[in-house]
């Protein structure tokens, strides 16, 4: 078990860690493509 939470937990936190960059891009992205003047 506890080798197995540390695999989960790291495994589930790069794939957030991932996922909020991918947000962060595309949110970028969108915001550019729409002016970005509005913040």
């Amino acid at each position: 078990m506890g080798l197995l939470g540390v695999v989960v937990i790291t495994a589930v936190s790069l794939l957030g860690n991932q996922l909020w960059a991918l947000l962060q891009t595309v949110g970028n992205t969108i915001s550019t493509a729409s002016g970005g003047a509005g913040g």
